[in-house]
């Protein structure tokens, strides 16, 4: 109860911060910010309560679904970047190890590079999210060439 409200008075305050008193709107970005990534600490700890494996990479997901809509709900670049690396580190911990190589694995991020560049060039299209075209575009890339470098060299496939 303690880890659900704490993470909900962050929330609180940093909305009261940056939307309502506009005040000190720098520290209530950090403070939404600061919210999502408590969720994920609270998504563990209560799975570590109830003896979940830690490497459960479905609490990964959980922790990704929850704080999907925070980034456009709070206009927040940062809590978007997080999400996309909670994306990324739930691929990473679902990918069989006995699937495949290196390489599929790599191919699978080079698709989602690929899937998140196109998603950037989306939210270019319309005025109210193109702000957060920037992120998508810039994992997407990033990505894309890590996938590249790793596929340029033949000695390591």
């Amino acid at each position: 109860m303690l880890l659900l409200a704490a993470t909900f008075s962050t929330y609180y305050t940093g909305y009261v911060l940056r939307f309502e008193k506009q005040n000190y709107p720098r520290a209530g970005h950090a403070l939404i910010f600061l919210g999502s990534i408590l969720v994920g600490a609270s998504i563990f700890l209560i799975g570590q309560t109830f003896n979940i494996s830690v490497e459960a990479h479905w609490l990964v997901l959980l922790w990704f679904i929850v704080i999907s809509p925070m980034g456009y709900v709070f206009d927040s670049r940062p809590t978007l970047g997080l999400n996309i690396l909670t994306f990324t580190y739930w691929l990473a911990l679902s990918v069989n190890p006995g699937y495949g190589s290196m390489s599929s694995t790599l191919l699978l991020y080079l698709l989602f590079g690929i899937a998140l560049y196109s998603i950037g060039q989306l939210h270019e299209l319309t005025y109210k999210w193109a702000r957060f075209r920037m992120i998508y575009k810039g994992f997407g890339i990033f990505f894309i060439l890590i996938s590249y470098f790793y596929f340029s060299d033949a000695g390591l496939y």
